[in-house]
């Protein structure tokens, strides 16, 4: 793995609901097509991977499966399509450090809760049974 792409996962592990772990194809796609491909090939997406560090409940619509198209499209020798030039063209500038941080407070917040409230579920269905 390159040093990049270790930075990337390292913040992602940081943040709520195993965000590392299912956003880590996507990442190593995109730093394998730094790569590989012509810089002006792989610039437009640049939004796009900005956008894969901001807490997903501020995402203005699924990044992560917009960036992975768009690889696809890029890694096939493809031009982006109409549909993949737009999202990117509309998508607003990420929000800033301060933003993120509250809500991926938040989200990891959330997630403790909810492991808890399942955790006290599932005690108490055992010892329905029991």
């Amino acid at each position: 793995m390159t040093t990049a792409l270790n930075l990337d996962i390292k913040k992602l592990k940081a943040r709520a609901f195993d965000r590392a772990e299912w956003a880590e194809e996507a990442l190593q796609r995109y730093h394998a097509a730094i790569a590989k491909l012509d810089t002006a090939l792989v610039q437009p997406l640049r939004g796009l991977y900005q956008w894969m560090f901001v807490p997903t409940t501020l995402w203005p619509f699924n990044v992560q499966d917009v960036l992975e198209d768009c690889l696809t499209a890029l890694e096939n020798a493809k031009r982006l399509n109409s549909r993949h030039r737009l999202l990117i063209e509309l998508l607003p500038t990420p929000p800033n450090d301060a933003v993120c941080a509250a809500v991926a407070d938040h989200e990891l917040n959330v997630q403790k809760s909810t492991t808890i409230r399942t955790a006290r579920k599932t005690r108490q269905t055992q010892s329905r049974k029991s």
